[in-house]
């Protein structure tokens, strides 16, 4: 569960880096911490579940970007709170999948 916390807050670093040297309009590339994430968890359903909010996320946050209409942020928001709930289950995942190898010597 600190390795989940440890990874959004690269994420969080990693996206304020980006945008602080570069353009508003110029998509931002995936992370190498989303990259090691998905390594780790992929072959979780709670990590999997995340992918097609996180997607929406950075599509609506690049549309509010180029044009600020309160509609957009009202989306963000929702989609921003859909995230969050994955990844409640997601934690909730992986200290499943931690107390299992604990049960198995090691093994999931």
């Amino acid at each position: 569960m600190r390795l989940l916390g440890a990874r959004l807050a690269d994420h969080a670093a990693f996206l304020e880096r980006e945008l602080a040297v570069r353009s508003p309009a110029t998509p931002i590339a995936p992370s190498d911490a989303g990259t090691s994430a998905k390594a780790a968890y992929g072959h979780l359903p709670a990590f999997r579940q995340l992918d097609m909010p996180h997607k929406a996320l950075h599509n609506m946050a690049a549309d509010l970007v180029r044009q600020a209409k309160a509609e957009t942020a009202a989306e963000l928001a929702e989609t921003s709170l859909e995230l969050l709930k994955g990844f409640i289950s997601l934690k909730k995942a992986i200290a499943e999948l931690a107390a299992s190898r604990a049960r198995n010597g090691g093994r999931a």
